[in-house]
């Protein structure tokens, strides 16, 4: 798969990752890189794009459970996150984030990895060879979280228990 420049969001836009509790947040609140995992089979990490009026609610609409709360969202810039690129060995390594939406979802958005303009799946590392469904943390994806978090921490937005309820009203 390769990135389909027609789906590509302006660089001065601004995206939000829903961030939940406790898998993404550590022990005294803060954001970690799990915020930022490509899961298993899974081409892009969500985002809501924040130009769309509904991109609030669309992210109160994610399930939660008692051992998934939603904790707050990241604000990152997609312009910010383009730059993020790096060569990786004689490999380009490239990040950029579509458009994924839905009549459901009108403001979800995908950061996408890829390499030499090769999509990545969650299950793929730098040799494009097949993963453990478990096996995330490779030194590509690491790199890249940390990249992202870095981004994510410039403008956290931590929801109050009144926030995290998705409203009826926009």
């Amino acid at each position: 798969m390769t990135i389909q420049p027609a789906t590509i969001i302006e660089d001065v836009s601004n995206v939000a990752r829903a961030v939940f509790s406790p898998q993404m947040v550590n022990s005294v609140g803060i954001i970690t890189r799990a915020a930022f995992s490509l899961r298993h089979n899974e081409s892009y990490i969500s985002v809501c794009q924040m130009s769309i009026d509904s991109w609030l609610d669309d992210i109160k609409s994610i399930p939660q459970s008692d051992a998934r709360k939603l904790d707050g969202y990241a604000v990152l810039n997609v312009g910010e996150i383009r730059s993020q690129g790096f060569l990786l060995a004689e490999h380009q390594v490239g990040l950029d984030v579509l458009d994924k939406s839905t009549a459901k979802n009108r403001s979800h958005a995908g950061i996408f990895l890829s390499i030499d303009g090769s999509v990545l799946k969650g299950d793929k590392t730098i040799g494009l060879k097949e993963m453990p469904a478990d096996t995330y943390a490779t030194p590509l994806l690491l790199r890249v979280q940390g990249r992202l978090l870095k981004l994510a921490k410039k403008h956290y937005v931590k929801c109050s228990e009144s926030q995290t309820q998705k409203s009826d009203t926009l």
